[in-house]
């Protein structure tokens, strides 16, 4: 157990040193969460419940 608290501190000050603080929202980004929200409730409305299949990922420049 102690590992395991070693290396979630490794990692969240990896995360916390190299890890830009994140834009403001433009358009493009507006978009992507909105047709990402729109997907994932589109497969949630399908799909059986709990067994949601779709993992949105913001990928690409949008990301950057």
């Amino acid at each position: 157990m102690a590992d395991d608290r070693v290396v979630a501190e490794i990692v969240s000050d990896f995360f916390l040193n190299t890890c830009q603080l994140c834009r403001r929202l433009n358009k493009d980004v507006f978009a992507v969460l909105i047709y990402s929200s729109f997907i994932v409730s589109r497969v949630a409305a399908t799909d059986r419940p709990n067994k949601l299949n779709v993992i949105p990922l913001t990928t690409g420049s949008v990301a950057e």
